[in-house]
């Protein structure tokens, strides 16, 4: 557990629980540099990113990459400026995923 910001009357936790989180937890509760589990869920901090993969539909990526003729790693290779096109178009896709997310929790 790391201690991130403090101002005295709250402190901005991160830890690890198989991914990254932060919470904004009271101060009085952090004891050399540790609070206690039951008070990190109280007021989570930042975005739920964990969302992104429900809201992403990766399901036409094989048959774009089958239809470019791309099977293998050589293939990729030869083939890399397909590959390049294929996907910025997911890129497009994932970016305008993460900003949904941003709206939807602000």
């Amino acid at each position: 557990m790391t201690v991130i910001e403090d101002n005295g009357q709250a402190a901005l936790v991160e830890w690890r629980d198989g991914r990254s989180k932060r919470a904004w937890v009271p101060s009085s509760l952090v004891r050399d540099g540790q609070v206690p589990e039951a008070a990190l869920g109280t007021a989570p901090y930042g975005l739920d990113f964990a969302a992104l993969p429900k809201s992403l539909d990766l399901r036409g990526l094989e048959q774009q990459l089958h239809d470019a003729q791309i099977w293998t790693q050589a293939d990729m290779e030869e083939r890399a400026a397909e590959l390049q096109r294929i996907a910025k178009g997911y890129a497009a896709q994932i970016i305008r995923a993460i900003i949904a997310c941003g709206r939807e929790n602000a």
